[in-house]
């Protein structure tokens, strides 16, 4: 049997990837006490919450994750809860990428050029709005005629 990793979108194998490494899901430990039991059930479920895949017809002990997804490359120790590779965090895309999107690429863009011309109108406003209240208080100066000049 050919191990291949659970992950979304990794297309990892063992018998090509010779160099990395493939861990199981951790299993619930129950016949060490209660303390471990909860370790291990709190490790299990947060592997699962950060797989973020349906398993429910598949074979829990047959799943595998390459060390590709841990960034030290390896998984931590059980106890080391703070260690970042207590549980995969890289490259995890799960199922939400078989969502429908909300908008085609086409609208969105459509909204984004929308958006950036309503602003762009909008500060040219205020910009228009400003000279016209300087030209404004210019206008209430005397000046003499023949101290102006028509300069560049």
């Amino acid at each position: 049997m050919v191990l291949k990793c659970s992950i979304y979108g990794c297309n990892h194998r063992k018998d090509r990837e010779k160099d990395l490494q493939y861990y199981r899901l951790p299993a619930v430990i129950t016949n060490q006490g209660a303390e471990w039991e909860k370790l291990t059930a709190d490790r299990r479920r947060e592997w699962l919450a950060r797989i973020n895949q349906d398993f429910s017809t598949k074979n829990l002990t047959n799943v595998r994750i390459c060390s590709t997804h841990f960034i030290s490359g390896k998984k931590a120790d059980l106890h080391d809860r703070l260690n970042p590779d207590w549980a995969p965090s890289i490259g995890l895309r799960g199922a939400q990428i078989l969502a429908e999107p909300e908008e085609t690429p086409s609208v969105s863009r459509y909204n984004r050029i929308k958006n950036r011309t309503q602003r762009r109108l909008y500060s040219e406003e205020i910009r228009g709005d400003e000279i016209d209240s300087v030209i404004e208080d210019f206008d209430d100066v005397n000046v003499n005629s023949k101290f102006v000049s028509t300069g560049v």
